[in-house]
C-alpha cells in the first residue's frame, strides 16, 4: 500500500468536503443576514462592532480571503485524508503479516480508555442518581459526605481520566480546526479571541456593512421618500407649465 493508492478517493473525499463546507457558509451568511435584519447581533463580538474603519478594512480582504480559505481547506483535508488512508492499509498490512502482535497492541492501548469510560459513566451514574435530590429541578446536593469520599477516593482515577481528556481535547481541536478551516462564518479560535481570526473578521465586516446599507426598511424607506419627492417635483412643474401657459 502507498500514497499513490489514495490519490483519487482522497481527492474526492477532499471536494466532497470542501463543497459541503461551501454550503453550510452560504446557507448560515443567509441566516446571519436574516439575524441583523432583526437587530440580533449576539454572534457578533462586542470588539468587531465599535471601529467603522476595521469594519471597512476587513470587508475589502473577504473575497480574497474566501478563495483562499478554500483553496487550504481542499489541500489539507487532501492531506489528511491520505494519511488516514495510508494508516488503514499500514494496519491491514500488519493484520495479515502478524495479526497477534497487532490485537496485543490494540489490547494496550484499548484497555486504560475502556477503564477511563467505565469510570465516566460511574460518576455519572452516581451525580444523577446518587448525590442530586429526587426530583429536584435546582442543583441541591444529597449525601454530602458520600460525595467528599467519592472525590477522596476517586482522586488517582481522575487523573488517569483526565490524561485521555486531555488527549481528546487535543484530537477534537484537531478535528474541528480541520472542518473550520474554510468556515469563515464561525470563528476559530476561543471566545475573546475572535479577532485574531482574519476570516471570521473579514466574514463580519462583510455583514454589517451589507446591514447598514442594504438593510430591507432602510432601503424602503428610501424609496417611498425617493418617490415622494418626485411626485413632488412633478406637481411644481405642472403648476409652473399651467401657469406660463395660462399667461
Amino acid at each position: 500500500f502507498c500514497f499513490s493508492d489514495a490519490s483519487i478517493p482522497a481527492t474526492a473525499i477532499a471536494v466532497l468536503l470542501s463543497v459541503l463546507k461551501i454550503l453550510l457558509v452560504i446557507r448560515n451568511q443567509k441566516r446571519h443576514v436574516i439575524a441583523l435584519y432583526k437587530g440580533e447581533k449576539d454572534f457578533i463580538p462586542l470588539e468587531m462592532l465599535t471601529s467603522p474603519t476595521k469594519t471597512v478594512n476587513n470587508s475589502i480582504r473577504y473575497a480574497g480571503m474566501r478563495i483562499a480559505y478554500i483553496l487550504w481547506d481542499w489541500i489539507v483535508t487532501f492531506i489528511v485524508v491520505e494519511l488516514v488512508a495510508f494508516l488503514v492499509g499500514l494496519c491491514s498490512s500488519w493484520i495479515k503479516i502478524d495479526a497477534a502482535s497487532f490485537f496485543n497492541f490494540l489490547y494496550v492501548l484499548l484497555a486504560p480508555i475502556i477503564v477511563s469510560l467505565v469510570i465516566y459513566v460511574l460518576q455519572l451514574l452516581m451525580s444523577r442518581f446518587v448525590f442530586l435530590e429526587k426530583g429536584a429541578k435546582q442543583l441541591v446536593l444529597n449525601n454530602r459526605q458520600l460525595y467528599h469520599n467519592v472525590v477522596y477516593f476517586s482522586y488517582f482515577y481522575n487523573v488517569l481520566l483526565g490524561v485521555f481528556t486531555f488527549l481528546k481535547r487535543v484530537l477534537l481541536s484537531a478535528l474541528f480546526g480541520l472542518l473550520l478551516i474554510v468556515r469563515i462564518d464561525r470563528p476559530i479560535y476561543a471566545r475573546g479571541l475572535e479577532t485574531w481570526d482574519g476570516g471570521f473578521s473579514s466574514y463580519v465586516a462583510v455583514l454589517i456593512l451589507h446591514q447598514n446599507h442594504n438593510h430591507p426598511c432602510l432601503v424602503t424607506f428610501l424609496y417611498l421618500l425617493q418617490k415622494s419627492v418626485n411626485s413632488r417635483r412633478t406637481r411644481r412643474s405642472l403648476v409652473r407649465s399651467e401657469e406660463l401657459f395660462g399667461r
